[in-house]
């Protein structure tokens, strides 16, 4: 996004990738940097860039906001593991608990998508646990038995509801089957998951994996509703409609910066 005169101006950019230039025979004169970018806005000459309201030294910001759509979709970059994450804390919240009923451990992790050290953290410090459900991000995916490699698979579409696979509670079979990934890592054979049934939730959503992924809200409201019957708890409220935050203000670029405008003109 460019601040202009006009307010915020969207753009693109393309970078090569690192990944398709290893082994190439001829690899890049210096690693990329932002000094190389170049930001298309559409425009094609110098007056159609004037008309947009840009102007030399304008700030340039990556801003990735969440963008409500009609019949209650968002889109955003990661917005079905957002909205499952929003899902189990509305849960946490509502959650009454019971004495001698034995014990629940909400818990938020990091460093799960490479060898599940977060979540082996939270066995060893709050286990042994006799069930865990994992809101988990591999939705969409499937090991192909041809390359054996994994494989996209088309998810139900916003608002069917939550999405289930591996060993979950009864209470959550009527939920959807849909095709998933388990990152195995760390847990594959780990002593700490030994008798553990584990099973995963997620929502569906729309154009997975890209910085428009779009969930539906009623979704979240069901996980949160299933995860809390789950648990015995209350039906859960509806949930509100986010509030998404206002855009960045823009500061003036004339003020401060005259010499350095001058000069690059």
């Amino acid at each position: 996004m460019i601040g202009g005169a006009r307010g915020w101006t969207p753009g693109a950019v393309a970078l090569p990738s690192v990944h398709l230039q290893q082994g190439s025979a001829s690899p890049p004169d210096h690693p990329f940097q932002v000094d190389d970018l170049y930001i298309d806005i559409g425009a094609e000459n110098v007056g159609e860039v004037a008309a947009l309201g840009v102007r030399l030294m304008d700030p340039v910001a990556l801003i990735r906001r969440p963008m409500r759509l009609a019949g209650g979709l968002l889109a955003a970059p990661a917005a079905a593991q957002k909205g499952a994450c929003s899902a189990l804390a509305d849960a946490a919240r509502r959650y009454p608990p019971r004495p001698g009923s034995g014990t629940v451990v909400f818990a938020w992790t990091a460093h799960d998508l490479l060898n599940r050290a977060g979540l082996i953290h939270v066995i060893r410090e709050r286990g042994p646990f006799r069930e865990m459900t994992l809101l988990d991000s591999g939705f969409g995916w499937e090991d192909s038995q041809e390359s054996g490699s994994l494989a996209p698979k088309p998810l139900p579409a916003p608002g069917t509801g939550p999405i289930r696979s591996g060993d979950l509670p009864t209470a959550l079979a009527s939920l959807a089957m849909a095709p998933h990934h388990a990152v195995r890592g760390g847990m594959a054979g780990s002593p700490d998951l030994k008798g553990v049934q584990v099973g995963f939730l997620g929502l569906p959503a729309r154009y997975p994996g890209t910085p428009v992924e779009t969930i539906a809200m009623r979704d979240v409201e069901a996980l949160s509703t299933a995860l809390l019957s789950t648990l015995g708890g209350a039906a859960a409220a509806p949930v509100s409609e986010p509030a998404l935050p206002s855009p960045p203000t823009i500061e003036e670029t004339g003020e401060r910066h005259e010499g350095p405008a001058a000069l690059l003109r």
